[in-house]
């Protein structure tokens, strides 16, 4: 079984807002299947870190419950989470999702749940945040860190990013520990999470996630 330091699960390509600095770039009308979670899921032990993403990780509150679900049956260890949420469509079903991550994590201090209240989200409209004020694990994202001269050249941002989206990726052939994880709505593994809907493609290290385990007992150790 796998022991995985950090998960990137995109349960949605789905988004209630258009922010010029996305570097997803376009929305897609597409949901990750659940059996690629269980698929997943059912290679590892622990987790130490796990993300769900987007999208809007809101629009697709069914895929983080089915997650907690299927680690609570499969006995898999989630150490804490990160959930960053642009605020414009939270509800009661996505708090209680939420709960139910926060649950089964044994690193409690550790999770979080962000809104993303910085410059261009605001271009975008305003978000509402009443639900997310009683979570002990809730914040702000700090607008100061989060300018401009951060965006990378992906995506919408990509005539108006300033860093190459290759200086903050790690190759998991190079570093296994360290690499990022990221199981996309279709299945695949991509090395890193920072790329474009239609620059994944070129970093899929692993086709079905079912092969998981196979890729890691090729590599050399």
């Amino acid at each position: 079984m796998l022991s995985l330091n950090e998960v990137i699960i995109e349960v949605t390509r789905k988004c209630n807002m258009k922010c010029r600095h996305c570097l997803r770039g376009s929305v897609q009308n597409a949901n990750i299947d659940k059996k690629h979670i269980r698929t997943l899921l059912k290679q590892v032990s622990n987790i130490n870190y796990v993300v769900f993403t987007g999208g809007e990780p809101s629009l697709n509150v069914e895929a983080i419950e089915y997650f907690v679900e299927v680690a609570k049956e499969l006995n898999v260890e989630i150490g804490y989470f990160y959930i960053a949420t642009n605020g414009k469509r939270v509800k009661v079903d996505f708090i209680v999702a939420v709960l139910k991550l926060y649950s089964i994590c044994w690193e409690k201090e550790m999770c979080q749940l962000l809104l993303s209240n910085d410059m261009y989200h605001a271009e975008e409209g305003h978000y509402n945040d009443e639900l997310l004020k009683g979570l002990a694990f809730y914040s702000k994202r700090n607008q100061e860190d989060y300018a401009q001269y951060n965006l990378l050249k992906e995506g919408r941002a990509k005539n108006r990013g300033k860093f190459d989206v290759t200086l903050a990726s790690v190759d998991c052939k190079e570093d296994f520990e360290e690499c990022e994880l990221y199981l996309n709505v279709h299945g695949q593994i991509v090395n890193g999470c920072n790329w474009s809907y239609v620059n994944q493609k070129k970093h899929v290290i692993v086709e079905n996630v079912k092969d998981l385990t196979k890729y890691f007992e090729k590599l050399p150790d």
